[in-house]
């Protein structure tokens, strides 16, 4: 066996410390990096929505400034093709949102990812009585179809705040510098007789004939309904102007339902 004897005097960091100080000077790079992308402010570069009033943004936000609202727990008419309806939902909104952002094949590959969802694939869990790797299963799939690639990826799930959850992390990865771009995707599919009984035993429904209102303070509760929605958020310097600049946020919830 052979030892290997060193001088501190002369040499008072032996090996390996010079690779260690070699990754050390590599992180305060990364660090000092995404100090200086603090200042980056976020823009929504484009937005996507599939709901059961209707199949794009434009299609839901005419409907509902028309006085349009669903009656009843209520489902998209659509189906998948055997693929898990919230990551269809997820999928179809994921793509009217990258479509209207104009981003080249490298950039959706670099792009970072981040999905809220409260249940995910809970229809699938209840029918199978297999949960697989649970509610990161939707991002997997979202990034597998839309070519994602390389960039972070997360999902959060947080109940009725989930996608909001998402969106603010999406922002916190750009001004991180954690990504240049980032897809924020929320989806629920999860209209079934166990959650509509659950919360009718809560007393959170609405009462029978009085429709879904949710910015109505006379409301007497919600309906359940399936839903995706996207937003692709971009960092933009003082220079690049474009998309819809987010200038603040703020932790809520809608806790009155309850």
């Amino acid at each position: 066996m052979r030892f290997a004897i060193c001088d501190l005097k002369k040499d008072p960091h032996p090996d390996p410390l010079p690779e260690y100080r070699k990754r050390e000077e590599e992180e305060c790079g990364k660090r000092e990096g995404a100090a200086s992308a603090r200042g980056i402010r976020v823009a929504i570069a484009g937005a996507g929505l599939v709901t059961a009033l209707g199949d794009s943004a434009e299609e839901t936000w005419g409907k509902l400034v028309r006085g349009e609202a669903i009656a009843d727990h209520a489902m998209v008419k659509k189906e998948w093709g055997g693929r898990s309806r919230v990551v269809g939902l997820a999928i179809d909104a994921g793509r009217e949102a990258i479509l209207e952002t104009g981003w080249s094949n490298e950039q959706i590959e670099a792009a970072g990812l981040v999905v809220g969802t409260s249940k995910g694939k809970i229809i699938e869990w209840i029918e199978s009585g297999m949960c697989g790797a649970g509610v990161g299963d939707v991002a997997s799939e979202v990034a597998g179809v839309m070519g994602m690639g390389f960039g972070p990826r997360l999902t959060v799930s947080g109940a009725c705040a989930s996608g909001l959850l998402a969106l603010i992390r999406g922002a916190l990865m750009i001004k991180a510098g954690e990504a240049k771009r980032v897809m924020v995707v929320a989806a629920e599919a999860s209209v079934h007789e166990m959650f509509v009984g659950s919360f009718r035993r809560l007393g959170v429904l609405a009462r029978a004939g009085e429709g879904c209102r949710p910015f109505d303070e006379g409301r007497s509760g919600f309906l359940m309904s399936e839903a995706g929605a996207a937003v692709c958020l971009e960092g933009v310097s003082e220079e690049d102007g474009g998309g819809v600049l987010i200038e603040r946020m703020a932790m809520g919830g809608d806790a009155t339902h309850l």
